[in-house]
């Protein structure tokens, strides 16, 4: 590498088979990308300004594709697919997709269980909480919602057992 660098007619030959290979292109590629993504985001911003859930969702699709790595754009997609009930499955998908992307996100993940108990689910929205509450010891939001779960009715224990002791209760002998 550096008689390489150090000969002028060996390095410009190197300089020449880089460019030829396009990777001297690489990095402006990829902010081409993500300026891009950045201006489907602000067509999404202008959609959620209008109202236009359908715009914001078609917007925030094509950040995520163009930058799948990106938490953010996944989170905002999700939230936006949350906020309508046929797609609520693919917003769980994109949550999950932002979580494995930045799992300790406290915001994300708590959408994500309120998502959860808004579909009926609060199995799974339990562990949620209880990650944001291992993350942040101090959400009040997270404590609140699974004090609420264990003083609901058929949430605890106690109605289980309930449950189970009238089975056998009415059992043949």
């Amino acid at each position: 590498a550096y008689k390489t660098l150090t000969d002028e007619t060996a390095r410009r030959k190197y300089d020449e088979r880089l460019a030829a290979s396009g990777a001297f292109t690489l990095g402006r590629n990829r902010s081409e990308l993500q300026k891009t993504a950045e201006e489907c985001m602000e067509k999404a911003r202008e959609c959620i300004k209008a109202q236009n859930s359908g715009g914001t969702i078609l917007w925030l699709r094509k950040a995520a594709e163009i930058e799948p790595k990106s938490h953010k754009y996944h989170a905002l997609l999700a939230r936006a697919l949350s906020a309508v009930a046929p797609y609520r499955r693919e917003a769980v998908e994109h949550f999950e997709k932002a979580l494995e992307i930045d799992p300790w996100d406290t915001n994300v993940r708590f959408q994500l269980a309120a998502l959860y108990e808004e579909m009926k689910l609060p199995w799974r929205a339990r562990p949620h909480y209880q990650k944001v509450l291992e993350i942040d010891a101090n959400n009040t939001k997270a404590q609140e919602r699974l004090r609420l779960f264990d003083t609901e009715p058929g949430k605890n224990g106690v109605t289980k057992r309930a449950f189970i002791d009238r089975i056998f209760r009415h059992s043949p002998k």
